[in-house]
């Protein structure tokens, strides 16, 4: 802003540098809303952006991708203490300028290594300089002849000039990574992130477009020879030489803060070599600083901000992938509270890869190299390096890819999205009944998932879309049950197993011991979802109630995704919810009214960390299910978690079953999990 804003315009004009500060916000006001969406959706840890791409492209990827931005913000710490140098010098002319520089170099590191607070108390105080600043210069074009304004420049007279001066110029809106990089000391990086990050762009469009305006009367010549232009045409000189230099220095403060957490963050990972002991101490920062010196003695502006650019474009253009590629799979696990149409990350994603050939092909070719060079000598080391997000994203695509070739790996975690079978054992087809429960599978795997149906014949008319794909198999009607049973044992270890049995009460009928078919399920690692129709005594009221089991004297998340059917449940709610457009309210006992804010704590927290709708709300009853029951307003649907322990064989799950079954009306679905469902993934 202090130093290039004024050369820019120079060689632009007002609409050449309007034109340059567009493609560089087009760029960057999408990597920001990816950045933010990504931001809502998962629980950030330290690194940022290495975080982010490590989370989804896995540790190889991330790795690399990591190691250049950590370059980049390297090398732009040098860029500020240059910028620092030269409003020193607009204050005092006479002193030299490589002492300057490492004068420079030396506080910032005393400050972070022994007053790390200080540099961020110091940003409030330079903000306020800085909209002095540039208030000091804002009469400027109210004095001007429009008649004389340069609209258009040329660029020096050469098309490879434009991007050349781009190239210099795109570091100026490359801060909004300061924040996400400090994503490890942010108390709610899911809030301060999309706030902070969407903030900045749109407070340095705002600055950099008006001092655009300012430039715009002043003669061309002086603009590209005078890079303290700004200091001259301020009513206030001494304030424009402080602004700069307290500027540069808290960026650059801030900047050494941030790389050196990236630092740790792949040596935690295990991912540069010696990363046991260069991840311990400061040792982080000693090498951040030897870099930075590195760089000092380089001596050339210019010849850096490209290789900047070319950095912070690389880690700009992935994370718009990588937003692109999840919301093309659609999977369950991406559910962003800030969600984006797809062609946003797409031109964040085309606009990063073609601006980074374009600016420098050879340097571009090089971060290329190096990063396939990177992925490579991580792949092939054996250091521990967990590869199960990555692997989930693969496994996700090819999912979508098995919808043809019907061939799948059976994976956990991020990736998993349900399968369900449905068994079809009554010889009338078409009818309610199994329409509803063709529906209910239906709701599960909406908008484009996959379900098996078993029959004991052909199914001519069902109630899915044509976006869902369905894989039909006939039984022996002589034996169904035997048959049934036969189909899930041969399923079972198939490259595409389905995780999720769904079962009404009709179909149960033709089962002679359905305890002993759903620990064959369990044991298989198949999830049950059973349908059961009460009769409404009354009219009930549009919403989902979800039964959530007492966590006494706990109540901890973690314990109670142990149990089973907690993930399913919900996940269940979410999928019904957003097909049917019913709100979700929880509902649990207490068996003590003094746990009542342990529960709504819980509750609350459910409904964050598990990205349910906004119009969740919750209900506690004092008691235990079967008081609570009848208590319980009368909605369309309830859910309830149901016991199936596999060491017993007692008729636990249908007892409890019928015992709701005497209790309550409606539809209610049983639920019991297989284990490999994630609510919070």
């Amino acid at each position: 802003m202090y130093l290039r804003q004024g050369w820019l315009v120079g060689n632009g004009g007002l609409l050449g540098a309007w034109l340059i500060l567009g493609i560089c916000l087009l760029i960057t006001t999408t990597t920001a809303l990816s950045l933010s969406s990504i931001a809502t959706n998962v629980r950030l840890h330290a690194g940022g952006a290495y975080a982010i791409i490590s989370r989804s492209l896995g540790k190889e990827t991330g790795g690399t991708v990591g190691f250049m931005l950590y370059l980049a913000q390297s090398l732009a710490i040098v860029m500020y203490i240059f910028g620092f140098r030269e409003g020193w010098l607009g204050l005092f002319p006479t002193h030299t300028p490589i002492v300057i520089d490492v004068l420079c170099f030396i506080a910032m590191m005393v400050i972070v290594r022994f007053f790390q607070d200080l540099a961020f108390k110091l940003q409030y105080l330079i903000f306020a300089i800085t909209i002095l600043s540039v208030a000091s210069v804002s009469h400027i074009p109210f004095n001007t002849h429009w008649s004389s304004v340069n609209w258009v420049g040329n660029f020096g007279g050469s098309y490879d000039n434009f991007w050349s001066v781009l190239g210099v110029f795109f570091p100026a809106v490359t801060g909004i990574l300061a924040g996400a990089s400090l994503s490890g000391q942010l108390s709610d990086p899911r809030e301060a992130i999309p706030k902070g990050t969407l903030s900045a762009v749109l407070v340095a469009g705002s600055v950099y477009a008006w001092l655009s305006i300012v430039y715009a009367g002043i003669p061309q010549q002086e603009l590209l020879s005078n890079y303290t232009i700004m200091q001259s045409i301020s009513v206030f000189p001494g304030l424009i030489g402080f602004a700069v230099v307290g500027a540069t220095f808290c960026a650059g403060l801030a900047t050494l803060v941030g790389a050196p957490q990236i630092f740790r963050a792949l040596c935690i990972d295990n991912i540069l070599p010696k990363s046991t002991a260069l991840q311990h101490n400061h040792n982080p920062l000693w090498l951040t600083g030897a870099l930075v010196l590195l760089g000092i003695f380089i001596r050339d502006l210019n010849s850096i901000a490209p290789l900047i650019t070319i950095c912070f474009l690389t880690t700009y253009g992935t994370i718009n992938i990588i937003v692109l590629i999840e919301q093309q799979l659609g999977l369950l696990s991406f559910r962003p509270t800030l969600r984006l149409p797809q062609w946003v990350p797409l031109i964040g994603a085309i606009g990063c890869i073609t601006i980074a050939l374009v600016v420098n092909p050879t340097v571009s070719l090089l971060v290329l190299c190096i990063i396939g060079v990177g992925v490579r000598r991580l792949s092939g080391l054996d250091q521990g390096i967990r590869q199960d997000v990555r692997t989930n994203l693969f496994l996700a695509m090819a999912r979508w890819a098995a919808r043809k070739s019907m061939e799948e790996h059976v994976v956990e975690g991020k990736a998993w999205m349900p399968f369900p079978i449905v068994p079809i054992l009554t010889p009338t087809t078409n009818t309610v009944d199994e329409s509803e429960l063709i529906g209910l599978a239906r709701d599960l795997v909406m908008p484009n998932g996959t379900l098996r149906i078993l029959s004991i014949q052909p199914m001519t008319t069902l109630p899915v879309p044509t976006s869902i794909f369905i894989q039909h198999s006939h039984l022996d009607p002589s034996a169904p049950e035997a048959s049934m049973q036969i189909a899930l044992q041969t399923l079972f270890g198939t490259f595409w197993q389905p995780n999720i049995l769904c079962m009404d009460t009709k179909q149960a009928q033709k089962i002679s011991d359905l305890d002993a078919l759903w620990r064959t399920c369990l044991s298989q690692n198949i999830g049950i979802i059973y349908r059961s129709q009460i009769p409404h005594t009354v009219e009930a009221m549009d919403a989902i109630h979800v039964w959530i089991r007492p966590q006494t004297p706990h109540w901890d998340l973690s314990i109670a995704q142990q149990e089973g059917s907690l993930d399913l449940a919900l996940l269940l709610a979410i999928q019904i919810s957003k097909s049917q457009n019913l709100p979700i309210r929880l509902v649990t006992t207490l068996i003590n009214p003094d746990e009542h804010a342990s529960a709504e704590e819980y509750l609350d927290g459910l409904v964050t960390l598990g990205r349910l709708p906004k119009n969740t709300s919750a209900l506690a009853f004092v008691g235990n299910i079967w008081t609570a029951l009848p208590q319980s307003p009368r909605v369309k649907i309830q859910i309830f978690g149901m016991p199936s322990p596999l060491n017993t064989t007692e008729s636990v799950a249908s007892t409890f079953i019928q015992r709701v079954e005497s209790s309550t009306y409606g539809t209610c679905l049983f639920v019991r999990g297989s284990g490999s469902e994630n609510l919070l993934a």
